[in-house]
């Protein structure tokens, strides 16, 4: 029972880092009247732009990583001008 117990929070834990990495910015942005233009003052000129087959684009910036050399790849999907979706890579 008590692997069962470690399991579960370990689950969860990993659960939470998920929603806490990729949605807070996603629901941020998708309260604004204009996400595209605030997304660009907060993180510059993306770094590509992807045309989804929905038709839906996803806007690609490169942020650095605080906690060492390189870079995340930060991702937000916008549809009919809101944001609809969102992550890091």
């Amino acid at each position: 029972m008590d692997k069962l117990k470690k399991s579960a929070a370990f689950v969860f834990m990993a659960c939470l880092l998920i929603l806490a990495s990729c949605s807070g910015d996603r629901l941020y942005y998708a309260n604004k009247q204009n996400p595209v233009d605030e997304i660009t003052k907060t993180f510059g000129e993306p770094f590509g732009v992807e045309i989804m087959r929905n038709g839906s684009e996803k806007i690609i910036y490169l942020v650095p990583d605080h906690l060492g050399p390189g870079y995340h790849i930060r991702y937000f999907i916008i549809r009919d001008g809101k944001v609809v979706g969102g992550g890091i890579r």
